[in-house]
């Protein structure tokens, strides 16, 4: 790959966000993925999915997975310049089964408003994820995205920064 291409971050499509325990072990990961869709005049909607949002049940409960997927926004942010006046779409689609949206809405997504679409199923999945399902019921997941508003009040320029520099990696050797 183009060396220029790996040092432009705007050029970023995948985002990493781990948390370690003392030893070096990770104990909670999360990730996200950018398709960008180009317009008429040469700029792109950036889209960001959220995807992936993950932590050790021994360490489930502590705020760590929502501290992480704030860092994964400051990240995604601090690469697409958040400054530059054209901010992507950050999202995520969570299991309310899990109660994955509370680290969602802790790390600043917000639920739409949910109204019954009839094209859109409210429960539209089914997953092999451990947790208990009634018979003849599928999991219960919704959208969720980080505002603008939210974007400009807790993710501004100087508070990413700031988000990057306290949490930078650190070598465990």
């Amino acid at each position: 790959m183009n060396e220029a291409r790996l040092q432009d971050t705007t050029n970023k499509d995948v985002w990493f966000s781990a948390v370690k325990d003392r030893g070096g072990r990770i104990v909670g990961l999360a990730m996200a993925e950018r398709l960008s869709i180009p317009g008429r005049d040469m700029t792109a909607l950036d889209i960001v999915e959220s995807t992936e949002w993950n932590v050790l049940k021994e360490f489930e409960g502590n705020g760590l997975m929502t501290a992480n997927v704030a860092r994964l926004n400051a990240q995604i942010l601090s690469d697409l310049g958040n400054d530059s006046g054209r901010l992507p779409l950050i999202f995520a689609e969570c299991n309310f089964q899990s109660h994955a949206e509370r680290v969602g809405r802790g790390a600043g997504l917000r639920v739409p408003e949910r109204t019954f679409v009839p094209q859109i199923l409210v429960q539209n999945v089914s997953i092999r994820d451990g947790q208990p399902i009634e018979d003849g019921k599928l999991r219960d997941f919704t959208f969720m995205y980080l505002s603008v508003d939210l974007m400009q009040r807790h993710y501004d320029p100087s508070q990413v920064e700031a988000m990057m520099q306290v949490t930078r990696a650190k070598s465990f050797a």
